[in-house]
């Protein structure tokens, strides 16, 4: 990550990720989705470290609900442990990469967010098709299946930089 991009910036967004919903989960899809995260997070944080005036307040990096795997109905907070299946450990790493950059003075925050719907893609984009082919089934089904359906909306940047 070239250093001087970040030089005098408050907030850093790392939204960044390989879809999940693109192809099939072989071995070269995971290092992807795998690679996306971490090793793009790394190099994020590795910028702040180099970067002659880091970013002052905070870096707000995305990750996900499957940080905790598949827990059936256990109540689950931001304390609980991580899962241990392939996502959850994607998710674990890439926090962990993240929460380095409080070692320069930049306060972390990870977003675990859960299925990102939105118009202009992420998993709605894909699954539209679907719905308009009548195979989608209700959306009572969808929400039953997937608990931790969410729908989210990033706030322009404007927005978030009054914040």
């Amino acid at each position: 990550m070239e250093s001087s991009l970040l030089a005098g910036v408050d907030t850093v967004f790392h939204l960044a990720g390989e879809s999940v919903f693109n192809g099939r989960w072989n071995v070269p899809k995971k290092e992807k989705i795998r690679a996306s995260r971490v090793d793009a997070t790394r190099r994020l944080v590795e910028g702040i470290a180099s970067c002659a005036q880091p970013p002052k307040k905070i870096l707000i990096c995305s990750s996900a609900i499957g940080f905790y795997g598949d827990r059936g109905t256990e109540k689950l907070t931001e304390t609980s442990v991580s899962g241990n299946d392939f996502l959850a450990g994607v998710c674990e790493a890439w926090e962990h990469e993240a929460l380095r950059a409080q070692d320069f003075g930049v306060r972390v925050v990870c977003v675990r967010t859960g299925v990102v719907m939105g118009k202009g893609g992420g998993a709605l984009a894909q699954m539209l098709p679907l719905f308009r082919m009548g195979l989608g089934g209700c959306w009572a089904m969808v929400v039953s299946i997937c608990p931790g359906f969410t729908l989210m909306i990033w706030w322009g940047h404007a927005l978030c930089s009054r914040a």
